[in-house]
């Protein structure tokens, strides 16, 4: 089955759950901590690509565990910005 959100974020989560002691449940339980509402179904999800975290749990993730928000972006979404970047720059 294909990912639907392959991303450089979601890589990257998925080397940190590698190395985390308790993996996604622990990844939950430390941003639920600091008030974000997680659950480790929410995190099995990202790292599995079938669903990424809200644009404001992007930026948690990127302050807490170093993986950048923009990485969330799918390498589509990244082509069309920069389409996008290309044409207004021009104009």
């Amino acid at each position: 089955m294909a990912v639907k959100f392959p991303s450089k974020g979601r890589t990257a989560l998925v080397a940190l759950l590698l190395k985390t002691k308790g993996g996604q449940s622990a990844v939950a339980r430390q941003l639920s901590d600091l008030g974000a509402k997680v659950t480790q179904p929410s995190v099995g999800a990202w790292a599995s690509g079938d669903a990424r975290p809200e644009p404001v749990l992007r930026e948690v993730l990127e302050k807490v565990y170093g993986i950048p928000a923009h990485d969330w972006t799918t390498r589509d979404e990244r082509r069309l910005l920069d389409r996008v970047a290309s044409k207004t720059e021009a104009a």
